[in-house]
């Protein structure tokens, strides 16, 4: 009830039911790219609890579709939990760690308030070379640090292409896009 009674906002998002499954992915997505959120399944858009309508997979079904529809998948906490004796599914993201962009239905999102926007290419490239101690976002812990090779300085990279890793045991392991 605490949590509905904050109203949506960066960090929270009402759904009446699974049928709006499309949008929380998006907004899982946009969450997971910012600063973790929470979908709220069976509350409406006002907040009043309305009660979502579980069959015997819909939890199931939700997870599968949101892991074939996120890249890379997109894992969640998924619990229901009974408010004025009625079913809310409450659907939980963290933020993302450092060098992770995430795509649903083949889009970047990212959370603006109560809003999903597409990030932009540059948007985009900025995060992916972004270094640990320059980014705003939270790193999870014990993530690695990537620097660029001497001398790429990102102008050659296009979204979409692959990245090797070459780690190393000391500081200093090498990021570079790989033909």
């Amino acid at each position: 009830r605490d949590l509905i009674e904050q109203g949506e906002g960066q960090h929270l998002e009402f759904k009446l039911s699974f049928s709006a499954a499309h949008e929380a992915i998006e907004t899982l997505c946009a969450c997971a790219n910012s600063e973790g959120g929470t979908v709220l399944v069976g509350v409406s858009y006002a907040g009043s609890v309305v009660g979502a309508s579980l069959g015997k997979n819909t939890l199931e079904n939700f997870a599968n579709k949101l892991a074939n529809s996120t890249q890379p998948p997109l894992y969640v906490s998924l619990t229901t939990n009974q408010v004025d004796v009625r079913t809310v599914v409450v659907i939980s993201v963290k933020t993302h760690r450092q060098g992770e962009l995430f795509y649903a239905f083949g889009k970047p999102l990212v959370r603006v308030g109560k809003t999903n926007l597409v990030m932009s290419p540059q948007e985009q490239k900025e995060r992916l070379l972004a270094e640990q101690s320059e980014t705003p976002w939270p790193v999870r812990a014990g993530g690695p640090k990537f620097r660029l090779m001497p001398g790429f300085d990102g102008r050659e990279l296009k979204l979409g292409c692959s990245f090797q890793i070459t780690a190393q045991t000391q500081p200093g392991g090498r990021l570079h896009p790989r033909a």
